[in-house]
């Protein structure tokens, strides 16, 4: 290990794009980049915002594993909490997206005051990207995450010290913008093309990632319960 840190950072920066491919994180940023697609700029950015938030906490919580600060072991109550936060995040663009849908417009129908607020912060040109991060953030508190940082941080902080464990979060981060960004920039060019196709496509679009978003919310609930 001592004379393997390229290899290690190669391995982590891989680790990162494999995480961008986690279901959850295609669901929600597919989810939020149709709820923006009136911002052309902004909804071609989710996928990075996305990650840069989840990407943050991953190097945070690195540096402090690699610190000695906390072991790599986490209170289970953490995990429940990250879980069930990311499991209501997912239903709750779900919903949105549905809205879109069944309202035929890229606005939300004003019926619910949570819906209005969110719609405030995200869509058109009030997109908020410090929401986004956030909401990228608040995915990176499950124990499918922690467990991967762990690994190489512990990994990290044997060979080269607390701020190798701190660059290979970093590492991780670019990988996973990598393909959370390019997921985000694939669904917005896919959106605006069925947009100006027809409007049938545009909604049957809407539809499979609304759909899409209940299955993984429906998946998440499943394996923790």
């Amino acid at each position: 290990m001592e004379h393997s840190w390229i290899l290690l950072v190669l391995m982590t920066l891989m680790l990162g794009a494999r995480h961008g491919l986690d279901m959850d994180h295609i669901a929600i940023i597919n989810s939020i980049t149709q709820t923006t697609r009136g911002n052309h700029f902004f909804s071609k950015i989710v996928g990075l915002l996305f990650s840069l938030g989840h990407g943050i906490i991953v190097t945070l919580i690195s540096l402090i594993i690699g610190t000695g600060m906390m072991r790599a072991h986490f209170p289970s109550w953490l995990d429940n909490v990250g879980n069930w936060m990311s499991i209501l995040l997912l239903f709750i663009f779900g919903v949105i997206t549905l809205l879109n849908v069944l309202r035929g417009s890229s606005q939300l129908m004003p019926s619910k005051p949570f819906y209005v607020f969110l719609s405030k912060k995200l869509m058109a040109k009030q997109g908020n990207p410090i929401l986004v991060m956030m909401i990228g953030a608040i995915f990176a508190l499950s124990f499918d995450t922690i467990s991967q940082v762990g690994l190489f941080s512990i990994s990290a902080a044997a060979m080269k010290g607390w701020l190798f464990s701190g660059v290979l979060g970093i590492a991780f981060m670019v990988g996973m913008m990598a393909t959370d960004g390019l997921n985000g920039l694939l669904v917005f060019n896919m959106i605006q093309r069925a947009d100006k196709s027809s409007l049938y496509m545009s909604r049957i679009i809407g539809l499979i990632i609304a759909s899409s978003t209940f299955v993984m919310g429906i998946m998440n609930i499943h394996k923790i319960v």
